[in-house]
């Protein structure tokens, strides 16, 4: 196994392998891929081209050698029948045999011989035939490079730096110093994952950005996994919570394939297929669930003289009677910094009593879903009013008595807080039709939730169940924060700045199919992260560690296995069907020794042993240049020759001749003579002129 790093920086794998994208991935050998590097795969793709070339001249040859068969007769022929079975004896590639061949046919034409027409047409048409064949081969041979640049990555190190769901409990059995040294690398590694995944969506989740036409995004064996939106649909709370009657969003992922989708390279049998379904609603939490200015000041939180205080009552959180506390002094504050504060506290159905950090009201609870209360504070000044159900801002003097300055005379936001309420189920599938019921991530109501999965489709499974926490809605916000706001991009300037253009009055729903992306681009993000975790330097209480230091390694060996199962795409390599090399080089090097080594003597030997007619061979023989060349050069007298044997059957082929001193080939009287149309010894030379 070897592995090489080029283009994005990740050691691939270079050599063969199965990509379960191509072919049968259970047994069938068209899944074997060869993956080399760059400069290897330009050559190879060129050897293949000249050994196709190579190969085909090669069973043209023989080829020819039956034509010939087939065409010798002792029966008297036209001399361009004797002149084409000597161009088959010496042809090399059809292209020279066709060009021969209509050189020949210009010489005759007009020659009152029978067949000339026709013989020709029959050689002229195989040659082309089997130069169109050839041509046809040699795009084959092109074709045998796959396209898709998938390869396999090969981590020097395979797992997480934790698990950033289990943020709040992880570490119990480390010192208080290692578990703030773990989770120093971890936050680190969250927030660098969160970052990289946010650029990526915004390049190649959406038309507006780069969409496809970068190595941006030709990393991931998928570009984007698609989601279905269907607005309008109902409340998944009770109606008294929602703004509107049919007013939700739902965004449904369909089947996730951990093959296709995610790049887990396995077979159809040890493969999972994953579902997340979301609906989000704008919620009347300050209409409803808040209470006035107070000056009580919240537990442990810093107070200044004349603070007051908003209460948000949706379920208690962090062990308070409360959801959330907003201040006017930090209101006052965040419009002189801040545009965009968002922050997110999720409910999880199933979950352990120790792990549940919000218990929603029962008008937000859901039975088999996970509840994500979305909290935006937005001090942004608008040009023009803003109807959006969640940005709302439709005043241009501060009707929440929180007293926010806004000397430019623009819209401000309608309320203090304004509140998302999302559910969302999660549905793994061992089959497309095998799958269990929607419910929240951590309502697992059985093993593996009650499905019977082979060792790879279980570590495939917690490797999922994993990702979609560590991506999940809250986390998201947690690391990205309002970066995560696609309303950053109608801001009028830089850090700083409040003034903003106007937004749609679905705005809304567009942030809400944005996160559900963004999720989707982090799940993607973190299957690379687990086969080849980056490495980055970090400074901890005990000095300079790297990040691997802190790797949780894979609990078994299906999870370890999967460490060698993940797919990317790099354009810094080049893929090869095994197949179509097996199916170039095999018989291609068959024919190339065939023709070198049995053909024509085992043909002929066999001929000889069945007692057929022997002209045939002597015609082949006698047609071969160096005979023609012996036959002339003993009518100057040169010699003797040494005839040779080749193996099996004499080639009659002069391989040696001993020369007479003083002889040579040729007279420079000889070329004058011929020349002028005489020879030396007194022949002429006639141009054949049919009758008038």
């Amino acid at each position: 196994m070897e592995a090489s790093e080029l283009g994005t920086g990740l050691p691939v794998y270079t050599g063969v392998w199965r990509n379960a994208n191509q072919g049968d991935a259970n047994s069938g050998p068209f899944s074997l891929t060869l993956t080399v590097t760059q400069p290897v795969g330009a050559f190879l793709t060129a050897f293949l081209a000249l050994f196709v070339s190579v190969a085909m001249t090669n069973l043209w040859s023989i080829a020819c050698l039956f034509i010939h068969l087939f065409r010798s007769t002792t029966a008297p022929r036209s001399v361009l029948h004797h002149q084409q079975q000597a161009l088959l004896s010496n042809t090399h590639s059809p292209g020279s045999t066709i060009a021969t061949l209509l050189k020949l046919g210009k010489t005759w034409r007009g020659v009152p011989v029978k067949g000339t027409i026709s013989s020709s047409l029959v050689l002229l048409t195989t040659a082309t035939t089997y130069l169109a064949i050839l041509s046809a081969a040699g795009l084959f041979s092109s074709r045998v490079q796959r396209g898709n640049e998938e390869v396999l990555v090969i981590g020097r190190t395979c797992g997480w730096l934790g698990r950033l769901a289990n943020r709040q409990t992880e570490g119990s059995d480390l010192s208080e110093e290692e578990f703030m040294n773990h989770r120093a690398a971890t936050m680190a590694w969250g927030r660098w994952t969160a970052t990289q995944s946010l650029n990526y969506f915004r390049n190649c989740y959406s038309d507006s950005g780069l969409a496809g036409n970068s190595n941006v995004c030709r990393l991931f064996t998928t570009k984007s996994i698609p989601v279905k939106s269907e607005g309008g649909v109902d409340c998944p709370f009770a109606n008294e919570v929602c703004e509107g009657g049919k007013s939700a969003i739902r965004l449904d992922t369909g089947l996730i394939d951990s093959n296709r989708d995610l790049g887990i390279n396995s077979s159809p049998g040890d493969r999972l297929w994953f579902r997340r379904v979301m609906t989000c609603v704008p919620v009347l939490a300050e209409e409803k669930y808040s209470t006035d200015w107070e000056t009580t000041v919240p537990a442990g939180i810093p107070s200044m003289e004349g603070d007051r205080y908003k209460y948000y009552n949706v379920g208690s959180y962090a062990g308070n009677d409360f959801s959330w506390a907003r201040s006017n002094y930090s209101l006052s504050l965040g419009s002189a910094s801040t545009v965009y504060d968002l922050e997110a506290i999720t409910s999880y159905a199933g979950a352990e009593p120790s792990n549940i950090s919000f218990v929603p009201i029962p008008e937000l609870q859901v039975a088999d879903a996970d509840v994500t209360m979305l909290w935006l504070s937005n001090n942004a000044r608008y040009l023009t009013p803003v109807e959006d159900a969640w940005f709302r801002a439709t005043n241009k003097t501060d009707p929440t008595g929180a007293n926010r300055p806004n000397p430019e005379g623009h819209y401000i936001s309608d309320r203090v807080m304004s509140s998302l309420g999302c559910t969302a189920s999660y549905q793994f599938c061992n089959t497309p039709n095998s799958c269990s019921p929607l419910q929240g991530l951590r309502q697992n109501t059985g093993e593996f939730r009650g499905l019977p999965l082979t060792t790879t489709q279980k570590a495939i499974y917690n490797l999922v169940e994993s990702m979609a926490m560590s991506a999940s809605l809250e986390n998201g916000v947690y690391f990205l924060g309002s970066q995560i706001l696609s309303a950053n991009d109608f801001l009028w300037t830089g850090a700083g700045s409040l003034l903003s253009s106007g937004l749609v009055s679905t705005h809304w729903a567009t942030e809400v199919t944005n996160i559900a992306n963004l999720m989707l681009a982090a799940m993607q993000r973190l299957v690379l992260d687990y086969a080849a975790l980056p490495e980055f330097s970090i400074l901890t209480t005990r000095g300079q560690k790297s990040s691997l230091d802190f790797v949780q390694q894979p609990a078994n060996e299906g999870e370890r296995e999967l460490c060698s199962m993940v797919r990317v795409r790099d354009a810094s390599y080049t893929n090869f069907s095994v197949v179509g090399l097996a199916i170039i080089l095999g018989p291609g090097l068959f024919v190339i020794l065939l023709n070198l080594f049995v053909f024509p003597a085992a043909l002929f030997w066999v001929r000889d042993k069945l007692r057929l007619d022997p002209y045939p061979r002597w015609e082949w023989h006698r047609g071969h240049l160096f005979m023609q060349q012996q036959d002339a050069l003993k009518f100057r007298g040169v010699g003797p020759w040494n005839v040779r044997d080749g193996p099996r059957s004499k080639w009659l082929i002069p391989w040696t001749v001993a020369m007479v001193d003083g002889q040579t080939l040729c007279r420079e009287d000889d070329v004058v003579a011929s020349a002028s149309g005489e020879s030396r010894d007194g022949t002429e030379y006639h141009r054949y002129k049919p009758k008038s």
